[in-house]
């Protein structure tokens, strides 16, 4: 299996829509947004 935030735009398409929310003072802060950007990528 391979992490969401390693895996190409190709292996990413035909996710169904989400919503990713994030806290400033959580740890996982940044790969939360990483993975939101990428969500966004593959809509495009």
């Amino acid at each position: 299996m391979l992490p969401a935030l390693q895996a190409s735009i190709e292996h990413s398409k035909g996710l169904l829509p989400a919503l990713v929310h994030t806290a400033e003072n959580n740890v996982l802060h940044d790969k939360g947004e990483a993975y939101a950007k990428k969500l966004n990528e593959v809509a495009e």
